[in-house]
């Protein structure tokens, strides 16, 4: 039982503590002005040979060769993205601009103002606990420039939260409690039946 709730509160914070390690590892915090722009268009990764292979296979091999497609010489690296799935919206070229409101180990905020719609770049780590929200909607987060993050936004002025929230910190939380509580009891019934 002490096992169980060990590795419980052990993976809730393991989950909680990862967006931390990236931000002083890699001293995310000083200067962000190089990894955030707002891209004009977006290419899917290359192409390969699907002759009798899953699309789990497919994916993997296309995943693989974005590094080689984002530093060949052509690649226009400040005003494209290359991302795994389609964009919902057509990125175009037009005067943009954005500016960083906060930026936090759990929380990122930049606002942004475009005449056409962009992709607004972070060159964060995409990670599975990351969300997002464009002017409070929850959008889609979509892996960028093969382990980024970028997502979709309209024409106008927008603020975009990308905030962190992992449903493993709140299930490893959760089921600690929930033995914790146990062990109480089992405690508590057992000096009851001795006394």
């Amino acid at each position: 039982m002490i096992a169980v709730i060990f590795l419980s509160l052990t993976a809730a914070a393991a989950a909680k503590f990862i967006p931390y390690i990236y931000f002083y590892k890699y001293n995310l915090g000083e200067d962000v002005g190089g990894r955030v722009f707002l891209a004009s268009n977006y290419e899917g990764p290359p192409n390969v040979d699907s002759t009798n292979k899953t699309t789990d296979v497919i994916n993997r091999q296309r995943r693989e060769l974005i590094p080689q497609k984002f530093s060949s010489a052509g690649f226009d690296r400040e005003n494209v993205v290359i991302l795994e799935e389609p964009s919902p919206i057509s990125p175009q070229f037009g005067l943009s601009s954005w500016g960083l409101l906060d930026y936090s180990a759990e929380r990122v905020v930049i606002k942004t103002g475009s005449e056409m719609p962009k992709l607004l770049f972070l060159g964060d780590p995409y990670y599975f606990g990351w969300r997002a929200k464009v002017d409070g909607k929850q959008v889609k987060i979509f892996r960028a420039n093969y382990s980024f993050r970028a997502v979709p936004v309209v024409g106008g002025e927008h603020v975009v939260e990308f905030y962190y929230d992992n449903w493993i910190f709140k299930f490893g939380a959760a089921g600690g409690l929930i033995g914790l509580g146990m062990l109480v009891y089992v405690t508590r019934a057992g000096s009851r039946q001795k006394g």
